[in-house]
């Protein structure tokens, strides 16, 4: 073949400026073997080798994306694993922390109550008849009519427990 083109072209191809000489002159020698029939064009009949190279790599390709999404998902699901375990420690530990202060509040107000009904348990007869007399007329001296009506009426089921 010697180090001229086994082909005429009726214009002379040059190297692009962008491209290696050693490479344009790889990829014009098998331009030129693939052209078998010398004609400047490569037909289908022509181009079986390296059709099936071409499809081979593109296969490669193809494999190698697989691959790389393959390995992309088991990364995303492996950082999925991880953060859904800190996830759900965070979560049992925020749970806990709020069902111990919700305890904490229970018994909180629970003590608070029971100190309470300890108070009106301990309480005189006058002071019971001065907190019934607010809790019925407010600040107003005496217990007038229509404040106790107002205060029995959600009561009356209570009227036959008064011990007299």
């Amino acid at each position: 073949m010697g180090s001229g083109y086994s082909v005429s072209y009726s214009q002379q191809l040059d190297c692009p400026s962008d491209c290696d000489q050693q490479v344009f002159q790889q990829i014009l020698s098998l331009y030129d073997r693939l052209d078998a029939n010398g004609d400047h064009a490569i037909e289908n009949k022509e181009l079986q080798a390296i059709a099936r190279l071409h499809i081979d790599n593109e296969i490669l390709r193809i494999k190698r994306k697989i691959e790389e999404a393959n390995q992309g998902h088991e990364r995303q699901l492996t950082r999925i694993r991880a953060s859904s375990s800190q996830e759900m420690a965070r979560l049992r530990e925020k749970l806990t922390t709020k069902q111990k202060q919700v305890k904490e509040d229970f018994e909180e107000r629970k003590k608070k109550l029971n100190e309470h009904v300890i108070y009106l348990q301990k309480m005189e007869e006058l002071e019971r008849a001065k907190k019934f007399k607010a809790a019925v007329s407010g600040a107003k001296q005496s217990i007038e009519f229509w404040d106790f009506y107002n205060y029995m009426k959600c009561r009356v089921d209570d009227i036959p427990n008064i011990v007299w």
